[in-house]
């Protein structure tokens, strides 16, 4: 995958290509994945680690788990499958060469380069001095500019700006598509981390966690990455949570929740007569009704806001308060976990079948393949069970591609990266080069 074409920056040891579905493991060659065959299944009850054979695993196997999580959001979601419906509609007006079909090559490309809003809605002052933490923060609705530079038409976008407990700004980050996805990837990544920890006994054991403690802290308290972490930071400040790994938990559990949400439910949550309750302002106030706007334009990270405002204190204590909490905040919103699910499988299987018919065999199959994952996966669980899925072969840094141990019958076990690329890779290409037509 070529630097300038990731879209997560922060993916350096690892990437998931938004074009071509490609998983690239980079840090990590195919002879020490091979080597960690014991430990890359499912976790063994009563199974110990060294704490060399946690290091050995640690370097490899969270990072695997983030970048699947990637594959799993991006094509076995309501989002993931909408985003390849049009990288599927990209593929077939190139293919068609019909030019009052290239506007889908222009609505690829919008989607895809809007994942990471531009710069200029993300603001980071430099500074000399040691940021300490803990931060202020404050959320803010805006408005992303149209194309043309317009406000008219415009769609709101939530905005999280930090700062010091002294007033000293430090960031200001949208809730982007990004955000989400970072923070539906970092959770799973924590949790696989600290399964594998846990496994480790006596005091190195105990250094070992402190040290990761302070590693999760440094990254979640870098202003320079705060569109990455700022969903966690959001449901943590209203938690008034000071557990990393909780908090991702239950950061982790609502990012995929809102990518799973279906048009028709982010109208009901729009229509709540709730909505200006949750944020203390009557129904009628501009920002309620600013917020409203944003889940009428099917906004992620609105809709991850309003869910955050609506949840009930402490719902980050245990897994099981984080399903009530969420469940809770759906039921104030004017709908339910079971509505919100019946929508998103009803819009999968919708987005899928067409799909399914694709003339690209490599979207064909992701489609068939990511509406059969969404179907293993427990609404609201916390933790992705990678072995029950059907997942792609991995492409290690020495370029030798290799299955993940997915389910038996998994349907992805021979889709190779090559295969992916030469077929996915002269889309990317022609919808780059047709938006640079577009003046």
């Amino acid at each position: 995958m070529k630097p300038e074409s990731r879209i997560l920056q922060l993916d350096v040891l690892g990437s998931f290509d938004f074009y071509t579905s490609v998983v690239s493991i980079d840090a990590v060659e195919s002879p020490e994945f091979q080597r960690l065959a014991d430990v890359h299944g499912p976790p063994q009850r009563g199974r110990r680690l060294t704490l060399e054979q946690f290091l050995a695993a640690d370097r490899v196997l969270p990072l695997i788990a983030h970048e699947l999580t990637h594959f799993i959001d991006a094509t076995s979601t309501c989002w993931g499958l909408q985003h390849l419906k049009l990288l599927d509609l990209a593929y077939r007006a190139q293919a068609s060469q019909r030019e009052e079909d290239f506007y889908h090559l222009k609505a690829a490309y919008n989607h895809v380069r809007t994942l990471r809003l531009p710069a200029y809605y993300t603001l980071v002052e430099e500074t000399e001095q040691e940021v300490l933490c803990p931060w202020t923060y404050q959320v803010s609705i805006g408005l992303r500019f149209t194309a043309s530079g317009a406000v008219e038409g415009a769609v709101p976008v939530a905005f999280c700006k930090f700062a010091t407990l002294d007033g000293v700004l430090l960031a200001r980050s949208p809730l982007s598509p990004v955000s989400l996805l970072e923070t539906s990837a970092m959770a799973q990544e924590l949790q696989q981390r600290y399964a594998l920890l846990m496994a480790v006994d006596g005091p190195e054991g105990l250094v070992e966690q402190r040290r990761q403690a302070q590693k999760a802290l440094d990254y979640l308290y870098n202003h320079r990455i705060t569109e990455y972490s700022a969903c966690a930071h959001l449901v943590a400040n209203y938690q008034q949570c000071t557990d990393v790994l909780a908090a991702y938990r239950l950061a982790g559990i609502l990012s995929r929740l809102v990518l799973n949400f279906a048009p028709v439910s982010f109208t009901a949550i729009a229509n709540s007569g709730e909505l200006g309750a949750v944020f203390g302002v009557a129904l009628d106030h501009q920002y309620a009704q600013r917020v409203r706007q944003g889940l009428l334009a099917n906004d992620c990270g609105v809709l991850y806001y309003v869910l955050c405002a609506a949840m009930p204190a402490d719902s980050f204590a245990t897994y099981a308060a984080a399903v009530a909490g969420i469940e809770r905040a759906l039921v104030r919103l004017g709908t339910s976990i079971q509505e919100v699910t019946e929508h998103a499988r009803a819009e999968v299987a919708r987005i899928a079948g067409e799909v399914a018919l694709s003339p690209s065999v490599v979207l064909r199959l992701l489609s068939i393949a990511g509406a059969r994952n969404f179907d293993l996966q427990p609404p609201l669980s916390d933790l992705l069970q990678f072995q029950t899925l059907h997942l792609p072969q991995l492409l290690f840094g020495d370029c030798l591609a290799l299955p993940m141990n997915g389910r038996e019958d998994n349907l992805l076990e021979n889709l190779e990266p090559d295969t992916c690329f030469d077929e996915l890779y002269p889309l990317e290409q022609a919808i780059r080069n047709f938006a640079d037509a577009c003046v």
